[in-house]
């Protein structure tokens, strides 16, 4: 798997005073040694340290795998692209942390614009990477952890989101993470609905946020 390149972790952490450390984000880069023609060399074979090592082995392979399967989207004409990275068992812990981390780091963006307001409802938006991201805002008056829980419940959406007219739970993958197949109108008159596979990750706040 990792013939011509390594994989190097970082994980930021922050500390003040007497607090225990608390996580801020972590990253995972690839190296290549390159020779005298600029070419990849060929890296001494590893083999990972049992448990630990092993479990960081068989991720990092998962993440390989999920970067050539999006550059093999990004290359593909729009007409041939598939809509996602497949899911598989193999590369599922890698995939429920990347949707909580992407979500924790796209709350850190300072730079959302406020769209719309209506009925105390704030609608965001963010362009970033050619993508359009879209964050609502509200305030309800119920504990916030029933909020989070009935939100993260997506069979029920199709109570209150017009775009949901079917939600069925696939295969739960373990107590935090499900997938999900939806089911959405046409947005146009006389046109066909479409269906997706979603993976849904929820995690505990590991601070105060």
């Amino acid at each position: 798997a990792f013939k011509h390149s390594m994989e190097v972790g970082v994980c930021a952490e922050a500390y003040q005073g007497g607090e225990p450390l608390r996580h801020i984000n972590s990253a995972f880069m690839t190296f290549e040694v390159l020779d005298s023609d600029r070419k990849p060399c060929t890296l001494p074979r590893i083999r990972p340290e049992p448990v630990d090592g092993k479990r960081r082995y068989q991720e990092a392979i998962a993440r390989r795998k999920i970067r050539l399967d999006r550059k093999y989207i990004i290359s593909c004409k729009q007409t041939e692209m598939p809509l996602s990275v497949p899911w598989d068992p193999s590369n599922q812990m890698y995939l429920s942390y990347n949707n909580v981390s992407a979500l924790k780091l796209m709350d850190t963006r300072t730079n959302w614009v406020l769209t719309s307001e209506k009925n105390k409802v704030r609608l965001y938006t963010l362009e970033e990477n050619h993508m359009l991201c879209i964050k609502v805002e509200m305030h309800v008056s119920v504990p916030a952890e029933q909020a989070f829980y009935l939100l993260s419940d997506l069979r029920r959406r199709k109570e209150w989101d017009r775009h949901y007219e079917e939600c069925e739970v696939i295969n739960q993958a373990d107590e935090d993470d499900t997938l999900y197949r939806i089911v959405t109108p046409s947005v146009s008159k006389g046109g066909k609905g479409k269906d997706f596979i979603l993976l849904a990750s929820r995690r505990k706040p590991c601070d105060s946020r």
